[in-house]
């Protein structure tokens, strides 16, 4: 007996679960075991501003910190000073039971590549290692952008390779104090987000 495409389909693979995202604050910006990025401008308030906006949403994160920042007052996270060991390190951990998956803000993206200009296998290691991250916590990557000026406008450009953007679950182009989201699945707010922190 035949039976039709559609009903076939349906009782071979209409059972499987559908992708669920899961996020770690209310505005459903940044994906619970996700590459979320947000990059921009140097001395724009990035890192500030992601951290003020997590304290906000009850949350405390790691910094692991490549730019070596000073700490910021008044913020409540963990303040670490970056290596490649450490992320090998938080690769590597076993969580004990009941351990939230942490929230790991990367101060920038320069220090997993060590600042030097990113090559195609530089990219590719820097994705495989995202993605490992990502398995164990929820990953915030800050990074840099070009600016290109004009006479009339400014325009702001992820710096890196598209392999990394490509492979994030969510970005962000924080361009002055405005939030632009770029990319993110499960987002239903306003695509600009005016006065986002600092």
């Amino acid at each position: 007996m035949n039976v039709c495409l559609k009903d076939k389909l349906m009782e071979k693979y209409g059972k499987l679960k559908l992708m669920e995202y899961k996020y770690i604050d209310t505005d459903k910006l940044f994906l619970q075991n996700g590459i979320n990025i947000i990059y921009g401008e140097k001395f724009q308030g990035k890192t500030v501003s992601t951290l003020m906006y997590l304290q906000q949403e009850g949350i405390e994160p790691m910094l692991i910190d490549f730019d070596r920042n000073p700490k910021y007052k008044n913020l409540n996270y963990v303040h670490l000073v970056g290596s490649s060991d450490m992320v090998k390190d938080i690769i590597e951990h076993e969580a004990v039971d009941n351990e939230e998956p942490p929230v790991i803000v990367v101060d920038t993206l320069d220090g997993l590549v060590h600042g030097k200009y990113m090559t195609e296998e530089d990219a590719s290691k820097v994705v495989v290692v995202l993605k490992e991250l990502a398995k164990v916590s929820t990953v915030i990557l800050l990074a840099h952008a070009t600016i290109q000026r004009t006479a009339v406008r400014k325009s702001v450009h992820f710096r890196g390779n598209e392999k990394i953007v490509n492979s994030a679950d969510t970005v962000y182009k924080l361009m002055d104090t405005t939030l632009f989201v770029e990319k993110n699945r499960g987002y239903e707010g306003d695509l600009e987000i005016a006065e986002w922190m600092r």
